[in-house]
């Protein structure tokens, strides 16, 4: 037998119905958002530890930290320190909106062919952004922070 939650195939539907109790509903939105507040905790916290002082393009003061590799391309590398990359507004937007190639070249031949190999590889290894997971990741970011 189903659960009261499991009466209906997605939220939109139990949102939809209007005798649903609203303590399943608030259930059920606890679910769906327990994941993306934690990505989102973990996104800021990588934020704070890898945005260094300088950029690495252009030498100016750095004001956050760029994922090399897209996060939307790998999340095993999202929380990487591998793949973060100290960075300014400026050319944090200019890579963003133009992808250009000096840019990219210039933190290739910063950090290295070895470095690029490495994390290309890396890029392929599948990580499924649990809450178990994201919780890890946390705690190893905060454990860090505190070094």
């Amino acid at each position: 037998p189903r659960t009261s939650l499991q009466k209906f195939c997605s939220p939109k539907c139990l949102f939809a119905y209007p005798k649903t109790q609203k303590r399943q509903k608030t259930a059920l939105l606890r679910q769906i958002t327990a994941p993306e507040r934690l990505r989102k905790k973990a996104d800021r916290l990588y934020q704070q530890k890898y945005t260094k002082e300088h950029c690495e393009i252009c030498g100016q003061p750095a004001q956050c930290t760029h994922h090399f590799v897209h996060k939307s391309q790998s999340s095993y590398l999202r929380y990487s320190s591998d793949n973060a990359v100290p960075i300014c507004m400026h050319c944090h937007t200019k890579l963003h909106k133009t992808g250009d190639p000096m840019m990219i070249a210039t933190i290739v031949n910063k950090r290295g062919q070895k470095w690029l190999e490495d994390i290309e590889s890396k890029r392929r290894i599948s990580t499924k952004l649990s809450t178990e997971y994201l919780s890890e990741i946390i705690k190893e970011l905060e454990r860090n922070e505190i070094d």
